[in-house]
């Protein structure tokens, strides 16, 4: 990397009229969306992996110009010592475009950096005035001894209580210091936009389009967003949330699924800053690093197409497996129910590695998962669990109501309450105990007939007392049960929450043959594929 005197010079008017030129051609098609790759950061490394950007420091009003295998790190400094600092300035201009002749702060630090000295540009954005900031010293005379030494080339070096806190900005060739104390909350700090196709590089991931950096509200910390077309953006959603290797039909019904969330969502954290995030909260988003062939292709097939039920965007949700049938929204979600979120058939999930799954839990496990989250929630604990009840399921056998049963109370809950406390894939689940009141046993009724019951149906468990043993006498044997259970075997089906399309059902009818319309109207029935651009 050359220094920013011997780059060629290249003119604003030419940035801006690139600049310009994109914005217009998206401004109906294919629309910009900001997506949250990461808040809450203290530090934060950038670099350039193909092509060339501009960087703007808006703080300070500044620009520079990053070319390929640049790096910029982006830090919280909070310098907790009390110490001195020697500086010089103040300085009128940064000048980080690359001119011919550098003026102002940049010039002073190229000079300070030939004599041998490290320094360190200060930014004050409220007036636009910089200092260079040569060392810092634990003693005030070890500071005087240094500026003495300064006073042949910077006659106006001062000493100042070190600045603690603020934003640090690192490039090669500069660092610049902006104090907290001097920065507007939530204002953009950074912007990095490419000169035409660029990527960009943040943590392990690269990505299109162009980065920015902001101040959380707090000033203790910011946060990345990358902003970038929207099917730029899709290309790095569809690999993410569906295998590649799926058949075309089920990755492209997955493409507008996607994009159709996309554009219903668009705008759902506005108020931190970006339209969506890059998590499972909204849609798994890794940038071009997640891209695939098969993905890429689904969407250039797909182009601008979404699903409308009625002249809106539909709510394309959609999760893993099914387990063979999906549920209403309003069984998951609560709310009201919406015609086309309503439970469907999904006959060729068999393949998924989550269409069955059992899981085995202690009488501890259980106990401490139920009663964490429900102190968690304002809920006092039931104390050690002797039975879960179910007490309704839905148009699939997932569970809406259930009842816990502890030694010191009893509590109802939703089956989202169960998933998330029990960590269960779904909740279209079972449970089996190995003793207690939720062992099943088999009885033989009044018709003579041999039914399946749990033993708290047909037992009076308080009345019990201290009995170690129930026995169950049969015909011509009898089982000896344990009064009180310790293990217990969750037995269920699917993973997600069961709403909308199941991707591995949509493979699965794809690998029957069927279409990636035909897929959406199964899974969303009444809705219409429409292209919108």
């Amino acid at each position: 990397m050359g220094s920013f005197r011997f780059r060629k010079t290249i003119t604003l008017t030419l940035f801006i009229a690139i600049f310009f030129t994109i914005s217009i051609s998206q401004a109906n098609a294919n629309p910009d969306i900001k997506i949250g790759l990461a808040i809450r950061q203290t530090s934060a490394n950038l670099s350039i992996n193909k092509g060339i950007y501009f960087l703007e420091i808006l703080m300070s009003q500044e620009n520079a110009l990053l070319q390929e295998l640049d790096r910029l790190t982006i830090q919280i400094s909070n310098r907790n010592e009390s110490t001195f600092s020697v500086v010089v300035g103040p300085f009128t201009r940064l000048g980080l475009f690359p001119y011919e002749n550098e003026e102002g702060a940049l010039k002073a630090l190229i000079k300070i950096r030939n004599l041998g000295y490290q320094g360190n540009i200060i930014a004050f954005t409220s007036i636009p005035t910089y200092v260079i900031e040569i060392g810092r010293f634990q003693d005030i005379l070890e500071a005087e001894i240094f500026r003495l030494q300064l006073e042949t080339h910077f006659p106006g070096a001062v000493i100042l209580p070190t600045l603690k806190k603020g934003m640090l900005i690192k490039h090669p060739e500069f660092e610049i210091f902006y104090p907290t104390f001097d920065s507007a909350p939530l204002s953009k700090i950074i912007n990095i936009k490419p000169f035409g196709s660029g990527l960009l590089n943040y943590g392990t991931r690269t990505y299109r389009g162009s980065f920015g950096i902001f101040w959380s509200p707090s000033q203790e910390d910011f946060q990345v967003i990358n902003k970038l077309p929207m099917e730029d953006y899709l290309l790095g959603v569809v690999p993410s949330e569906m295998p590649d290797s799926f058949n075309i039909e089920a990755l492209k019904a997955q493409a507008i699924a996607a994009r159709t969330y996309a554009l219903r969502n668009f705008g759902r954290f506005r108020k931190e800053g970006y339209d969506l995030c890059a998590t499972a909260n909204s849609q798994v988003y890794g940038g071009v690093t997640a891209e695939k062939p098969n993905s890429t292709r689904a969407l250039k097939d797909t182009y601008g197409m979404v699903l409308h039920y009625n002249g809106d965007l539909a709510r394309a949700y959609y999760h893993s497996t099914s387990g063979g049938r999906t549920e209403n929204i309003e069984n998951v979600w609560g709310g009201s129910p919406i015609p086309y979120l309503v439970a469907v058939d999904s006959p060729y999930e068999t393949a998924s590695p989550h269409f069955k799954w059992v899981k085995n839990l202690t009488l501890s496990q259980t106990t401490d998962m139920l009663n964490q989250l429900l102190m968690k929630r304002g809920i006092p604990s039931v104390g050690s669990i002797r039975d879960i009840q179910v007490l309704k399921r839905g148009r699939s056998p997932r569970i809406l109501n259930a009842r816990i049963i502890g030694d010191r109370g009893k509590v109802e809950v939703s089956g989202n309450f169960l998933k998330s406390a029990l960590r269960l894939k779904e909740s279209w689940a079972y449970f089996e105990f190995d003793g207690g009141p939720g062992r099943k046993v088999f009885t033989i009724n009044g018709s003579n007939r041999v039914v399946e019951s749990r033993l708290g149906d047909l037992l009076d468990f308080s009345a019990i007392g201290n009995t170690q043993n129930i026995i169950i006498k049969g015909r011509e044997s009898q089982v000896n049960i344990p009064a009180r259970w310790q293990n217990v075997t969750v037995s269920g089906r699917g993973w997600g929450h069961g709403v909308g399309m199941s991707q591995w059902g949509a493979q699965g009818l794809a690998q029957n043959g069927w279409n990636f319309e035909r897929i959406l109207q199964n899974f969303y029935p009444g809705t219409v594929v429409t292209k919108i651009y």
